[in-house]
């Protein structure tokens, strides 16, 4: 599917004055949430950017699209063969004739969309839309001094539109050559930080790669589920956690939920009175990547309040109510699952979430994959009984896309598993999955231990970090009060 939300933009052309930790926040949650500017993005200074969704005029025919895939989670989505433009008072710093370069994507039924700049000769976008838009350069040679940039798409049709995430301008001399990573004002690496000597990965603007090295610069990863209540205080407590964790990592943190976060029947006041700010979970909603969980569908059978209170955009793949998404953290690609897949259209080998599952990981070229979602397929109890199948043909779509950890709630506890397959075999190329129901709402004690399980808790509210390194990861899972450390350990990701 390809509609998505819209959302308007005033801004235009980006700046180099924005703060990364603000940066960081807008990227996470997929827009500023307070209607005024869009996506603004740090570039070198040799280039100048304009967003896709901040082009002046927008035409019939092309829409502003969510997506955690484009640079500040959105770009302008062409339906039809029109023109787009924009001009701006400043010149887009050609000090000679320069180049345009637009990262871009197509859709996703094939076709031969195309873009060309002012009136160049059309290229074919081949990029799909199952990954990050990627640079196209086209060798017009604007003139010194030029401010003016009109984009014409042609080719799209349903199913293969043409996206438009981002238009840069290399001060290059015509020669076409676009900037090195280090200086072209993206996150390529998905850090948070954009370009040397912001980048610990770039050596100097003439680096082609910002990876960084192993070490404090990886992200971090944390969060539970089964969390708040208006009603409770342990809540409080594991906020705190999160408070300390996030202040204290010296990189890029996202925080996560395994669902059931606001009790007891998920509506958006008891997010907007329990959840933010009676918790303090709601602290950190800027960089919170959550999932949805059963109470969150008790008043509601579409979940509104929780899609009401986070964004259908930010939670969703397409902008809707189907609570299943993804993106990339670092080097690490991340996956949001909606466990009461009953509600969104099954959850069977061929239905619309395990359908799109299959497809994302298989458009994903990362080495390591975590997938979090409310209901575990394992558990020693007591609720689930052992084993939950009905996300079972998740886990083997996971399991087959070789996924290194899967994450859960619902039960109130604390478990980790040692790497196993979808039937429940040791398997050290299988997934590790971890339970962290242990948000703050209520704790459950065990009933049987099943094969694999290796450590649990059932005495301990907490939170679960993750330092997400480029092949492997670190976990501790971190109690309240006091953020004493009661399990942790490393693992590694299969190649």
């Amino acid at each position: 599917m390809e509609d998505e939300t819209v959302r308007d933009n005033a801004s235009g052309l980006t700046a180099a004055t924005e703060p990364s930790d603000r940066l960081l926040a807008r990227s996470v949650s997929g827009g500023d949430g307070g209607g005024g500017l869009g996506p603004i993005k740090v570039v070198h200074a040799a280039d100048v950017t304009v967003e896709g969704e901040n082009f002046a005029n927008k035409p019939t025919g092309t829409t502003v699209v969510n997506d955690m895939l484009f640079s500040g989670g959105q770009a302008l989505k062409f339906t039809a063969d029109v023109t787009a433009s924009h001009t701006d008072t400043v010149n887009f710093n050609c000090s000679t004739v320069c180049d345009v370069v637009l990262m871009a994507r197509a859709g996703q039924s094939g076709g031969t969309p195309s873009f060309s700049v002012n009136g160049s000769t059309p290229q074919t976008i081949t990029t799909s839309n199952q990954v990050a838009p990627e640079p196209y350069t086209f060798d017009v040679n604007l003139p010194a001094g030029s401010n003016i940039i009109r984009v014409t798409a042609s080719g799209t049709g349903t199913g293969h539109n043409a996206f438009l995430d981002v238009a840069k301008f290399p001060a290059d001399g015509g020669g076409g050559t676009s900037s090195a990573a280090c200086a072209d004002g993206l996150d390529n690496d998905g850090d948070g930080k954009i370009d040397h000597p912001n980048d610990l990965g770039c050596s100097s603007s003439t680096d082609n790669d910002e990876t960084d090295p192993d070490g404090g610069t990886d992200p971090v990863f944390v969060g539970a589920g089964d969390i708040a209540s208006c009603a409770r205080t342990r809540d409080e407590a594991t906020a705190k956690l999160l408070d300390d964790i996030v202040a204290d990592a010296p990189s890029t943190t996202t925080v996560f939920t395994t669902g059931d976060n606001a009790y007891e029947q998920g509506t958006l006041s008891q997010y907007r009175d329990c959840y933010d700010p009676d918790s303090n979970w709601g602290d950190h909603k800027a960089i919170t990547r959550p999932t949805v969980g059963n109470h969150e569908y008790y008043a509601s059978g579409t979940a509104s309040g929780y899609f009401g209170y986070f964004g259908a955009a930010a939670v969703s793949y397409d902008a809707s109510t189907k609570g299943y998404y993804s993106y990339n953290l670092g080097q690490w690609h991340m996956v949001a699952l909606n466990s009461m897949c009953e509600k969104v259209g099954g959850c069977g080998a061929t239905s619309p979430m395990v359908t799109w599952l299959t497809r994302d990981l298989a458009a994903n070229p990362r080495t390591c994959t975590l997938a979090y979602f409310h209901h575990p397929v394992f558990s020693s109890g007591p609720l689930s009984g052992g084993v939950n199948s009905k996300m079972k043909p998740s886990w083997q779509v996971l399991y087959a896309a070789k996924a290194d950890v899967v994450l859960n709630g619902h039960l109130h506890n604390y478990e980790r598993f040692a790497p196993q397959t979808p039937g429940g075999a040791a398997d050290p190329e299988g997934i590790r999955e971890f339970v962290v129901g242990t948000g703050g709402y209520s704790l459950n004690t065990f009933k049987n231990k099943l094969d694999n399980s290796q450590v649990r808790d059932a005495s301990n509210y907490g939170v679960l970090k993750l330092t997400l390194h480029p092949s492997s990861y670190d976990w501790q899972f971190v109690t309240a009060p006091g953020g004493t450390v009661a399990d942790s350990g490393s693992g590694s990701c299969h190649s």
